[in-house]
């Protein structure tokens, strides 16, 4: 199936992108954890803090479970980026995927591992919720995405 995003050849330089390659697991690194291992972390420079302001890193990053999801994610669409045979796809990796994932997860403020630091590990609580009810998604999901995506009403003008 091809994406017709409505852009004519004189945009995109061509006849179009090439056709997508199949989905495969033959990826280059086996894990997340080697990938972050053998890849990331050599790859990756920043300046760190002690936590809580500036950029933090906790060695023990595998202890995050929103870490482990957001550099999963990133690992995988490096891998797909590499693959992909797109001279342009690791460039559109970093702008795109890695510079923001990396801001979002060594905030040492408000990022999920702001308490730890690169050579102390503290556990960090997540989220607090309440269990939702039971059915409530089935009943009241299309009242709630109506009334969030609503346009706010105006207040009665008068003119003078």
């Amino acid at each position: 199936m091809t994406l017709d995003l409505g852009m004519d050849d004189a945009f995109t330089g061509g006849d179009g992108p090439p056709p997508p390659q199949e989905e495969s697991e033959d990826y280059k690194y086996p894990d997340v954890g080697v990938w972050v291992t053998e890849w990331l972390a050599p790859a990756t420079a920043l300046k760190l803090s002690d936590g809580g302001r500036g950029r933090t890193w906790c060695a023990k990053w595998f202890e995050h479970p929103p870490i482990v999801v957001r550099l999963n994610e990133l690992w995988h669409a490096w891998e797909k980026a590499v693959r992909s045979g797109d001279d342009h796809a690791l460039h559109g990796w970093y702008v795109y995927d890695y510079d923001a994932t990396m801001r979002a997860l060594t905030d040492g403020e408000y990022g999920p591992m702001h308490a730890c630091s690169p050579t102390k590990h503290r556990d960090i609580p997540c989220l607090p919720v309440e269990p939702v009810p039971p059915g409530f998604f089935t009943t009241n999901t299309t009242t709630l995405i109506t009334v969030i995506s609503a346009p706010p009403r105006s207040a009665p003008t008068t003119e003078e």
